[in-house]
């Protein structure tokens, strides 16, 4: 995790794409505190950054939980989801897109490297 951190780290000093600069600073500057932080410290910086990334944000109204608490001693609890799925969901075909969280971006992101068609998604699930 170290490594992948300093390479993003260095990836970002010799960029020179101000807009990807901007994009990914705020996941540099934690890098960069993944960059320092020991090695044994390093579960606790992760939670500490996905505490602040999910503050304020709600899932069915109610403030979201953790994904896994970390407890002092190494122990690692996994909080059951309020809504457990029994079965576990039918893989994604690619017909349709199923999840509206940043849809727009990831469909210009997989337009950009060429792994989407550029003709627009209204077309094609209108042609369905």
């Amino acid at each position: 995790m170290r490594e992948r951190a300093k390479a993003l780290v260095n990836f970002k000093s010799s960029c020179d794409h101000i807009s990807v600069c901007r994009a990914i600073e705020d996941f540099v500057i934690f890098a960069s505190d993944l960059v320092r932080t020991k090695e044994t410290d390093i579960p606790d910086a992760v939670l500490r950054r996905h505490r602040q990334v999910q503050s304020g944000k709600l899932d069915g109204g109610v403030p979201k939980r953790e994904w896994v608490i970390y407890e002092p001693g190494g122990k690692v609890i996994r909080p059951s989801p309020r809504f457990q799925r029994g079965e576990r969901p039918d893989a994604a075909q690619g017909r349709v897109l199923t999840h509206s969280y940043r849809v727009e971006q990831f469909v210009g992101m997989l337009r950009e490297t060429g792994v989407l068609a550029a003709r627009s998604l209204t077309a094609t699930n209108n042609a369905q």
